[in-house]
């Protein structure tokens, strides 16, 4: 079933709004342990714990299979959005920090900094600027709720301006393109979600990347002789690297 909800997703067999309703059949769980108390002593004893593994199937296979957003819904309020630049003065902090949602970064070639963020749940994040800081950070970030409303940013760093990236993400999907960024230290952290980072043509210094109960992906293309530390806890990270490129 962990399986099963991700792969009928992506063939389109079932819609993100039953998938992103998933988490409301958590009842069921305590429903399925009466049941296995029940009937512990009778021929049917395991329908309690095959109600107990569909629900939990169902829901952790829900997480997983959109990005994961489950429980983020609107809640019945309005869409609204907002969209910022800028420019930074020489080395600049860049912070991310996005739960429950998903979210492009790439970079631009004007020597602008771009943010259009939308959230289905009336809370825009907040957002700080400077000549050397940029922060996004979803609502009410201290504080995860159901249907707080799902985040959706794109954001465009520019290229050339060495920047000090770090990135935090919670219950959420992100994509990661930073061609000809200049990084000169990047962090990500992910907690239950998916992360795909791309630094083909990245000028990187120190790349951290640490997973909890999440997917990773990091693309390098031995363009920079980086070092850095990449761990993972009960989750997956996978590391592409050229044909032949020296690593340790």
């Amino acid at each position: 079933m962990l399986g099963a909800v991700p792969l009928a997703y992506q063939q389109g067999l079932v819609s993100s709004s039953a998938v992103d309703d998933a988490w409301r059949l958590w009842p069921l769980v305590i429903v399925g342990i009466g049941l296995a108390f029940v009937l512990s002593r009778t021929p049917a004893f395991f329908l309690g714990g095959t109600v107990v593994a569909i629900c939990l199937g169902l829901v952790f296979g829900s997480a997983l299979a959109i990005g994961p957003n489950v429980g983020c819904g609107g809640g019945g309020h309005s869409p609204v959005s907002l969209s910022q630049s800028g420019r930074f003065d020489g080395s600049s902090s860049v912070n991310l920090d996005l739960q429950c949602g998903s979210a492009n970064i790439t970079t631009t070639s004007d020597g602008q900094w771009r943010v259009v963020a939308n959230n289905g749940g009336g809370q825009l994040p907040q957002i700080t600027s400077g000549p050397g800081l940029l922060s996004v950070t979803s609502a009410n970030s201290k504080g995860w709720s159901f249907n707080r409303g799902k985040d959706d940013w794109q954001i465009g760093l520019p290229s050339g301006v060495p920047i000090n990236l770090t990135a935090s993400l919670d219950m959420g999907d992100a994509h990661f393109a930073l061609a000809s960024a200049s990084l000169a230290t990047a962090r990500f952290d992910l907690n239950l979600g998916s992360l795909h980072i791309d630094l083909t043509e990245a000028n990187v210094g120190t790349l951290n990347v640490s997973t909890n109960l999440g997917a990773a992906y990091v693309t390098l293309d031995g363009s920079s002789d980086l070092t850095g530390h990449l761990e993972t806890n009960l989750g997956s990270l996978d590391v592409c690297l050229p044909t032949g490129l020296e690593s340790r």
